[in-house]
């Protein structure tokens, strides 16, 4: 058995390929190269940061989400953008465990945020985030800690089981 590719050169060189490639950031639907997304190969999102609005102190015209740096949300990103509901916000700062993000005062408490999800869905991914934090979508996936609550679901396929 011989393996020498991993995602990068597994998906452009079929040279490298020999018995078997390590897909490794491409499983998370990232792409490893710069000048494709990950959505631009085909390929799928499959993990989403998700949070709550909380109304605690916020001025007018803001509102704290239930997510901060230490569940995942880069600090420092410039320009960046959650998703609630259908809108995006665009985010005014991070904090250890909250962010706070311009959003309109009828968003109500309890509302679900997406930090990052499925680009196709019309929600930041995490090559936004990356983009966004001067990174790769790596570092953006693998910067959720473990205490972060994890649900699984069942595997999507676009393509009808025969």
């Amino acid at each position: 058995m011989r393996h020498l590719a991993a995602s990068s050169a597994g998906w452009r060189d079929p040279r490298a390929r020999f018995d078997a490639v390590r897909f490794g950031i491409a499983a998370y639907g990232i792409s490893p190269f710069d000048d494709v997304t990950g959505q631009g190969m085909g390929l799928r999102a499959v993990m989403t940061l998700q949070c709550a609005v909380s109304r605690d102190d916020a001025p007018s015209g803001r509102r704290w989400i239930t997510a901060g740096y230490s569940d995942g949300v880069p600090l420092g990103a410039r320009g960046a953008e959650v998703s609630i509901g259908r809108e995006r916000c665009e985010v005014d700062r991070v904090e250890l465990a909250r962010t706070l993000v311009i959003a309109p005062d009828s968003i109500d408490d309890g509302t679900i945020v997406t930090v990052f999800g499925e680009p196709e869905t019309g929600v930041p991914s995490a090559e936004d985030w990356a983009h966004w934090s001067g990174t790769i979508g790596d570092e953006i996936v693998t910067g959720v800690p473990a205490r972060v609550a994890r649900r699984h679901d069942h595997v999507r396929s676009s393509t009808p089981a025969s």
